[in-house]
């Protein structure tokens, strides 16, 4: 999507916890790079997210370089006020993809191309989240993507059934081009029909770069090149891997940070935390510094 706009290369591919850096790249490039689609904090590294980062929506985030964005930190949304389930009726973590405000943002978000509406809808399983906390998929629609076309039809995309179809041929395009086959494991979604199913999920790049590093890329760029034919522009990528440097990653339980640190602006210094998201209710994960 950006590569729609901007002349876009991709430097290297980031796990949480392992950075694969491709052919010639070097850890300053990493550092000057835009970390898209993750939320990272080290000095002047930059980043656009949308995981749920702060702890009580009084946090400075004292890591993070303030140029970052994600829509969470914009709203203040912080766990303390969220994973509230299905019958919340308050605002909650942000339900959309890092994709749809980018997209947003180019003024590429509104079409009426069902790849295209297929393809937004399953960026980060945004449909069946949508699906399944309605009335929070509602209140950031209101505020990020007021009068958006694109966005209340992917609010109803289980009776979109006009788009069904190219929204099979897409996930059957990526489970060939190396993307794992794997639907949601939420009970929710063992409630859908089979073809609503099979729509959900699907989303992780098939290998580990810790592993066959160039059959990682090999896959990264096989499902790139699905994407791309769908938006239209593709960014640069070298298949050929490079640096790898790995950090420690952990794991916390966000009720006991302030017994413990005071508090979690304390705790990212203390831990020199690089990268981290509070996953649900009782999970912080976090990837120590090291080194970018």
């Amino acid at each position: 999507m950006l590569a729609s706009s901007y002349p876009c290369r991709i430097a290297g591919i980031y796990t949480g916890q392992h950075l694969l850096l491709t052919d010639g790249g070097t850890l300053d490039q990493a550092r000057n790079a835009l970390w898209l689609d993750h939320d990272v904090s080290g000095p002047g590294v930059r980043c656009i997210g949308q995981h749920l980062v702060h702890h009580r929506g009084t946090d400075q985030l004292p890591r993070r370089d303030p140029k970052s964005w994600n829509p969470n930190t914009w709203q203040r949304q912080a766990w303390d006020k969220s994973f509230t389930g299905i019958k919340g009726k308050k605002q909650d973590k942000y339900p959309y993809a890092t994709a749809h405000f980018v997209a947003h943002a180019l003024g590429r978000l509104e079409t009426t191309d069902s790849d295209m509406l297929a393809l937004l809808a399953h960026a980060d399983g945004a449909w069946f989240a949508l699906h399944i906390y309605r009335t929070n998929g509602e209140i950031w629609h209101n505020k990020m993507f007021p009068s958006s076309r694109t966005i209340e039809v992917m609010r109803n995309w289980a009776g979109a059934h006009e788009h069904h179809a190219s929204h099979q041929d897409i996930v059957a395009k990526l489970r060939v081009s190396g993307i794992k086959t794997q639907v949601s494991r939420s009970p929710r979604a063992a409630l859908l029909e089979d073809n609503l199913k099979s729509l959900t999920g699907n989303q992780s790049v098939k290998g580990r770069p810790t592993a066959n590093q160039a059959q990682y890329l090999q896959n990264l760029l096989s499902a790139l090149t699905v994407v791309a034919g769908v938006v239209g522009s593709s960014p640069e990528l070298d298949s050929t891997p490079g640096l790898l440097v790995s950090g420690e990653r952990e794991s916390h339980y966000p009720n006991r940070i302030e017994s413990e640190y005071g508090s979690f602006d304390a705790m990212m210094v203390q831990e020199k935390i690089f990268s981290h998201a509070f996953t649900d209710q009782r999970t912080l994960q976090y990837t120590r510094y090291f080194g970018v």
